[in-house]
């Protein structure tokens, strides 16, 4: 079997793309260059342009116009009402609708509640709603077996009094409605 000639196999891996750059030092290489596929894959290139992109983000952040936004981020629960406010102006208030021609004794929020930790999530409610000064009328639906009593130790009986007396909320007992299979087995949501 003949062996290849040395210079065959120098000159293939001249022209492969498995060949060494040439270094200047050696007499009669020429230099390869590598093409702009490869410049813009090499490691250097994706460092410089992913610190360039980072560079810009930040100084966007830094000189927005809108440099209350981000304040408002770092202290949502600052005096000021919201992102739109800034800390050297007032805040405006916003006036109210005109109520005049609104006869709000034929509106009424509602609540419906089965058992204790709906009763107290409605009577949370109700305090939102006075303290926020609704106009329209509150009423709670609760089960009859419920009493109201000011004088009992019972956790119910002292939600109910609660919102009526504090609250200013009217108190409906009904009779709880149930549907066969649905309410009996599971009158919670599976996270409680």
């Amino acid at each position: 079997m003949a062996q290849p000639d040395k210079s065959s196999r120098w000159q293939f891996f001249n022209v492969s793309s498995y060949a060494p750059l040439a270094t200047s030092d050696e007499p009669g290489a020429q230099q390869l260059k590598p093409n702009i596929g490869q410049i813009l894959r090499s490691k250097r290139v994706r460092f410089v342009g992913a610190a360039g992109a980072i560079a810009v983000i930040v100084m966007l952040f830094v000189y927005s116009p809108r440099q209350e936004a981000f304040d408002y981020l770092h202290n949502p629960f600052s005096s000021s009402t919201g992102p739109s406010a800034s800390p050297d102006k007032a805040a405006t208030p916003v006036p109210p609708l005109p109520d005049e021609h609104v006869d709000w004794s034929r509106y009424a929020y509602t609540q419906y509640a089965t058992n204790t930790p709906y009763l107290c999530n409605s009577v949370m409610l109700f305090e939102i709603l006075h303290r926020l000064g609704s106009k329209a009328d509150r009423l709670l639906m609760y089960p009859s077996n419920m009493k109201p009593d000011p004088g009992s130790d019972n956790e119910d009986s002292k939600l109910l009094v609660k919102a009526q007396n504090e609250y200013n909320v009217k108190l409906a007992p009904i009779e709880v409605q149930h549907r066969d299979g649905g309410d009996r087995r599971h009158p919670l949501p599976p996270f409680f």
